[in-house]
């Protein structure tokens, strides 16, 4: 129970001190973003057409959340209509493609967005210049905003749009046959089938599903930032890095909060406190639905261009880049940020483990409402932006090293070694490690802890040679997924990270944004890529061993 409560306010504490910060007066960096007309300067000397005519803050507000909702309706559309497919209809290559349209998610949304850029500034620059002709300067200006939001936006959805399909998916495959003959046998067609029978009993799942996807959209900075977007989140870092402000960071991170608070009450509203029951039996398996030519052709071309689009396009691209880039570069010099990126992941995977086995167990062993509530708090870190808890780590630090002396300790753990990022990652993805552990848990009957017991054996003997044993492909699972959500973390990297600490997603995104040199920056991006889909391979395999 203690342990738990430690947990609980290790995912609190940047919350509260959101809260803490905010109640503080306002700074004058905090006014330059929320007004107009900080201070009434400009209309003091007589310069009122210079005043714009909204703040920063409502521009990056605006920003984010048409971002985020053309994001949420994209991946919605793209992964329900291919979960629905791939589960329920028979077509080419329709196995090939189950597996295959979940590889967009081992590449990381800042390196698709460096490979859209290349592969479309060409196009970019001579459509400007023909704007630029015909309708003049202004007219150009507002075309290079819409293509860096349209290509933003086609980004993101290309990279998150698989967490919609992954849970669609398995809803649709898990849904009985029965209901949809009976629903078939009653009249309806097969599109009021899907939309009046498949669709609201998979409607749980698709909310998680979005969710995740706005979780990431609200975290993505290193996408952004390479596509030339303003959002609340590259607004963090503005303040904090050009205006070295930090109430003016942690006001816009309260601002960010609040959208996921609106979130979380929408998706508690979408369920409204319904139950969904999609019950299968074994008389009635899921059969796959025969098209005709035509349409199983058109499906499988759909799925292609996808999968063209979302992977193999942007991969190809890369690996042309880093063939160019090997010519000038040897791949040994990366080699000390693969030892890095290794080290780091494999030792915020264990630490993780180590707390959800914890977490877990606790549950098992307290069945009470007190502690299933505290394993659930310590899972809300996942809904915090990677900028949001970065920032509110160094500032609760700070706030620290200021009132106590133990400055020296907190000093060596977040700025002189990795241990203190490592800590970062335990708030933030232990949502990651603890469902599978928790589900490995719920498959053990009970009935073996009593055997064991009668056997003489006590809790320590019973958890090393029983559930231990029986959570292997559990634990190898959360480790694998652990593994390949660090590798690629970036917002709370670039924050936390010792500057003498570079991993393969810092360098990747210093490359591209930073320094602009993409036939360099491709060599370990394409480590990235293939770390994730090494991991996505050992997943699926644990997966049909189990």
């Amino acid at each position: 129970m203690v342990g738990a409560l430690l947990l609980c306010l290790l995912v609190c504490l940047p919350l509260t001190f959101i809260l803490y910060e905010s109640s503080k007066p306002s700074t004058e960096a905090w006014q330059q973003l929320s007004q107009v007309d900080p201070g009434g300067i400009l209309e003091e000397l007589d310069l009122k057409e210079e005043i714009p005519e909204h703040s920063r803050l409502y521009l990056k507000t605006k920003n984010t959340l048409l971002l985020l909702c053309s994001v949420v309706a994209l991946s919605a559309m793209a992964g329900i209509a291919l979960a629905w497919v791939v589960s329920r209809w028979h077509f080419p290559l329709r196995k090939s493609m189950s597996v295959c349209l979940v590889l967009p998610l081992t590449i990381p949304s800042y390196i698709l967005a460096a490979s859209y850029k290349l592969l479309t500034i060409d196009t970019k620059n001579s459509l400007a210049v023909w704007v630029r002709t015909n309708w003049g300067q202004d007219v150009m200006s507002t075309f290079d905003e819409l293509w860096n939001f349209t290509l933003a936006t086609f980004v993101l959805t290309a990279a998150f749009f698989p967490y919609v399909y992954l849970a669609a998916r398995t809803a649709f495959s898990n849904l009985s046959t029965s209901y949809l003959e009976s629903s078939q046998s009653l009249g309806l067609s097969s599109s009021q089938t899907f939309l009046k029978v498949a669709l609201p009993l998979a409607r749980p799942a698709i909310i998680g599903g979005l969710m995740l996807v706005s979780l990431e959209t609200l975290n993505e900075f290193g996408a952004m930032k390479i596509l030339g977007i303003d959002t609340l989140t590259t607004e963090i870092f503005y303040a904090w890095t050009n205006l070295e402000d930090k109430n003016a960071a942690i006001r816009l991170a309260g601002c960010i909060m609040l959208i996921l608070l609106v979130l979380l009450i929408a998706e508690q509203w979408l369920s409204g406190g319904k139950r969904f029951h999609a019950s299968r039996n074994t008389s009635s398996s899921p059969t796959l639905k025969k098209i005709p030519k035509f349409k199983s052709a058109l499906v499988t071309l759909s799925c292609l261009t996808i999968l063209f689009l979302a992977f193999i396009l942007p991969v190809g691209q890369l690996i042309n880049l880093a063939v160019d880039g090997l010519e000038k570069d040897s791949i040994s010099r990366f080699l000390p940020l693969v030892a890095n990126s290794l080290w780091l992941a494999a030792n915020s995977s264990v630490l993780i483990l180590f707390a959800s086995v914890f977490l877990a167990y606790a549950c098992r062993k307290i069945p009470h409402w007190s502690m299933v509530t505290l394993s659930k708090v310590s899972t809300l870190g996942y809904a915090i932006p990677g900028a949001i808890l970065g920032i509110c780590t160094i500032a609760v630090i700070g706030f620290i090293k200021n009132n106590t002396s133990g400055g020296n300790l907190l000093d060596y753990l977040y700025y002189g070694s990795s241990y203190g990022l490592v800590l970062a990652y335990l708030v933030r993805f232990l949502a990651v490690g603890l469902p599978p552990i928790d589900a490995g848990l719920k498959q053990i009957n009970r009935n073996l802890d009593e055997a064991s017991q009668c056997l003489g054996h006590g809790f320590l003997s019973t958890f090393f040679r029983l559930h231990l044993p029986l959570l292997k492909l559990s634990l190898s699972a959360g480790a694998i997924m652990l593994f390949i959500d660090i590798l690629k973390e970036l917002p709370l990297t670039l924050i936390l990270n010792p500057s003498n600490h570079e991993t393969l997603a810092t360098k990747t995104y210093s490359l591209f944004a930073v320094e602009e040199r993409y036939t360099t920056g491709a060599i370990p991006a394409l480590i990235l890529i293939l770390a994730g889909i090494m991991g996505l391979c050992a997943v699926r395999y644990i997966s049909r061993n189990k």
